[in-house]
């Protein structure tokens, strides 16, 4: 019977954070070193966390794709990789489905942004943990591209033609899960009385059951 259950993990569409080692971040700074704002040259972050400003929503999901549940390295890019700021001007808005302007871009990144250097993954894409073989091997990388240089030429477009890519990403991912959430709370409904009676046959001890009056914690 549990076997027909949709895992949680799928509804939800997302997996917290792990911890990362308490050296990591610091150890990543020695690596790349700051920026010219004083910013670390090299950030890493879990997927569902990074977040950027697209179609007029700072919070929009940076790289709705599938590394969302892994870790994320990204770099620095100056304001000079987006080319001149009236050729972002040029780029920002776009017409939404009805006809209405919208702000594809946000405002010019006059401090620069972080885009992402690569998703942490094994070849496979699946999860590694950050630990001192990632730093081995970002410190390789770093050692072999330090000299290159910044493509300046129409970034501004390449970067626009992205955002509209991972607006229709991030819209398609959102209508999954939002079928997802709803196929789990049509079976919590049906089997409410059984699934209340003997929770923790149909969930582990500790796990987030989703009802349709919210969330509960299964002890």
């Amino acid at each position: 019977m549990i076997d027909e259950l949709p895992k949680l993990e799928k509804v939800r569409g997302r997996s917290e954070a792990p911890a990362k080692p308490p050296y990591f971040d610091q150890s990543l700074l020695m690596i790349g070193g700051k920026a010219p704002t004083g910013d670390p040259l090299y950030k890493v972050g879990w997927g569902w966390d990074l977040r950027c400003f697209r179609n007029g929503n700072d919070q929009s999901l940076k790289y709705p794709g599938p590394f969302l549940n892994r870790w994320v390295w990204e770099k620095w890019m100056p304001p000079t990789f987006f080319g001149s700021e009236k050729q972002w001007e040029e780029r920002r808005w776009t017409r939404s489905a009805d006809g209405k302007w919208v702000d594809l871009l946000g405002a010019f990144p006059s401090r620069g942004l972080y885009g992402m250097k690569m998703p942490l993954t094994t070849p496979d894409g699946e999860f590694i943990p950050l630990g001192s073989s990632v730093l081995e091997f970002i410190d390789m990388v770093h050692q072999g591209d330090y000299s290159q240089g910044w493509n300046v030429y129409s970034s501004a477009k390449l970067y626009a033609r992205l955002q509209e890519k991972m607006a229709d990403e991030e819209s398609q991912l959102m209508a999954s899960i939002d079928d997802e959430v709803e196929e789990f709370t049509d079976y919590v409904r049906t089997r409410e009385d059984e699934i209340n009676n003997n929770p923790v046959q149909f969930f582990r001890p500790g796990q987030s059951l989703w009802t349709p009056e919210g969330e509960r914690q299964i002890h």
